[in-house]
């Protein structure tokens, strides 16, 4: 069984799908460590928050925040973002965006996920899109 690489919002059933399928991995002791790292606890926090449980996604968010180290902040920085703008928090996000750009990572050009939808408005992130010259018209339309 494999865990998608993102969430989508909007997508109820399929967050419960992912969930469920990232437990029954872990339960298995396939590599658990795999599954336990900062990359799939910012995704299921995503996935949380897709299902109404904000709380559960800040606990989670919190915990990756406060035990990373500075390489496990550059390989997940896109996340960080994503995780942060699906709940509203747009500055923080904005910070993580601000990080992606500056370490090259290849995810700045998912740009257009509907995770960032909240971003859409912001002039930080219009800004952004420009600094990086993407497309407005893709990158500025809200997708949910």
């Amino acid at each position: 069984m494999k865990v998608p690489s993102r969430t989508h919002i909007g997508r109820e059933a399929e967050a419960r799908q992912n969930l469920a399928a990232a437990a029954q991995i872990a339960s298995k002791d396939q590599d658990v460590h795999v599954f336990s790292g900062p990359e799939v606890q910012l995704l299921s926090a995503q996935a949380y928050t897709v299902l109404g449980d904000g709380a559960r996604a800040m606990s989670i968010l919190e915990s990756v925040e406060g035990s990373m180290n500075e390489a496990d902040a550059d390989t997940t920085a896109d996340l960080l973002a994503g995780t942060h703008a699906i709940l509203g928090h747009n500055d923080e996000a904005m910070h993580w965006l601000t990080r992606v750009q500056e370490i090259h990572n290849i995810y700045i050009l998912f740009l257009d996920g509907a995770e960032y939808d909240s971003l859409r408005d912001d002039p930080r992130f219009g800004t952004l899109i420009r600094e990086l010259k993407l497309p407005e018209d893709v990158y500025l339309q809200t997708k949910s």
